[in-house]
């Protein structure tokens, strides 16, 4: 498998593109089981992402849906650590480091910026393939009927 190779503020640049509350719907819309509180409210409650804060307690760790910096859910603090946290540390609770990276692409939709500057290499979709054999195979038939 190749590495992703990202100098410091591309790294950072795809970071600051997912807030944190973006990061926490798609480890749920994914099925990883991040616990929240809260979602919808203007403060989500998670467990601290941080190794080091054993956290057992909601409401420690809040992420504030108020638009702090034009995008609702950009702050992520934990009130117990007084640590603040962003999208790639909550993603990087379940997930391997270029798993993070990958999630961060999807998430910011710059999926085709990446996969243009070989950063990633696209996946091939064999349900797409598929379709495609599929449709193809209609045409064919079409034209002979």
């Amino acid at each position: 498998m190749k590495s992703i190779k990202y100098d410091k503020e591309e790294f950072q640049d795809l970071v600051n593109s997912v807030t944190p509350l973006q990061a926490v719907e798609w480890l749920l819309m994914n099925g990883y089981p991040i616990q929240v509180r809260n979602l919808g409210k203007s403060t989500v409650d998670i467990l601290c992402p941080s190794p080091d804060h054993n956290d057992t307690n909601f409401g420690n760790c809040k992420i504030s849906t108020n638009r702090y910096d034009g995008r609702a859910g950009s702050r992520c603090h934990c009130y117990c650590c007084n640590m603040s946290y962003d999208s790639y540390d909550i993603l990087k609770q379940f997930l391997s480091y270029r798993q993070s990276i990958e999630a961060l692409i999807e998430i910011s939709g710059k999926v085709d910026y990446y996969q243009s500057s070989k950063k990633i290499k696209k996946k091939k979709d064999p349900v797409a393939k598929e379709t495609k054999e599929l449709l193809v195979l209609r045409h064919i038939r079409a034209s002979i009927w």
